[in-house]
């Protein structure tokens, strides 16, 4: 239980660690993609599937999980197919 309660703390602390279900994107990316569209872009880093990397976003100007999850979930795909 108090395992889990630091688990929790670590993740609020960095944002740019992916949660625990990795098919999640990241706080600082779901912020990145939220920013208004007519936001500079800039690159992030953010940790894909161990690896920790710069990408640079669109944003979108708006709050959508789904485009969110599946933006994320293709990266994560290029990843992996990359070190195939």
């Amino acid at each position: 239980m108090m395992r889990e309660a630091i688990k929790g703390l670590d993740r609020i602390a960095n944002p740019y660690l992916p949660p625990d279900d990795p098919a999640e994107p990241p706080l600082v990316f779901r912020e990145e993609l939220r920013r208004p569209i007519t936001a500079e872009r800039r690159a992030i880093n953010v940790v894909v599937d161990g690896c920790e990397m710069a990408v640079i976003l669109n944003p979108q100007g708006k709050v959508d999980p789904a485009r969110e999850t599946w933006l994320w979930n293709y990266i994560r795909g290029a990843v992996r197919d990359g070190a195939e």
